[in-house]
């Protein structure tokens, strides 16, 4: 029997088909708009509005788990589609963001697809991709700001959304290595029994 620390680095993702990963972005898109709004709920329950979203950053979770799980199309398109979807149906996130968290999630889910199959801890990819995602996002908030002189957003976003976020940030750190580490056991226990 193996143990996690050699079965998280051993253990190749199956490559899926664009059909197969078009089907898993159509789930997550789902799960990616359908979150916000029940933590919306929540939020208009409890008086806490829509500072639960910022907080837990519930879009991040099925773009992260859909490039993981199923391939970097699968999470690129996730995160390209779910803000704009969401924005379409529900009004969130607000326009001005909406550019700004659409670059970031496409990132996410490009990025931790491509790192799907590398050998490394699944912690250090969803942190790899969170990283290319914030400096994709920072880096096209301060050109919005300093080449295209927007004044609909501040620069100060940048660290306001990481120091908001952070609690958001460690459950993807955390969900995350779980989820994959699960599905891969189950993989690996049905290739036994076959």
């Amino acid at each position: 029997m193996t143990n996690i620390k050699e079965h998280s680095r051993s253990y190749a993702m199956p490559k899926l088909s664009v059909g197969m990963q078009s089907i898993a972005a159509v789930g997550a898109v789902i799960a990616a708009v359908l979150l916000p709004q029940a933590l919306h709920l929540i939020g208009k329950a409890t008086g806490t509005a829509s500072a639960l979203g910022e907080v837990f950053l519930p879009m991040h979770l099925p773009v992260l788990l859909v490039g993981i799980l199923a391939g970097a199309y699968a999470g690129a398109v996730t995160g390209l589609l779910a803000p704009i979807i969401s924005y379409l149906l529900t009004g969130m996130p607000g326009i001005v963001l909406l550019p700004f968290m659409t670059i970031e999630l496409a990132v996410y889910g490009l990025t931790i697809g491509l790192l799907r199959n590398v050998r490394l801890f699944t912690v250090g990819k969803v942190l790899l991709a969170q990283i290319a995602g914030r400096a994709v996002r920072a880096l096209a908030i301060v050109l919005a700001v300093n080449v295209f002189q927007t004044s609909t957003i501040a620069p100060s976003i940048i660290w306001t959304s990481i120091r908001v976020g952070i609690v958001g940030i460690m459950i993807q750190l955390i969900v995350i290595p779980v989820v994959v580490y699960l599905v891969r056991k189950a993989d690996t226990h049905d290739r036994e029994l076959a």
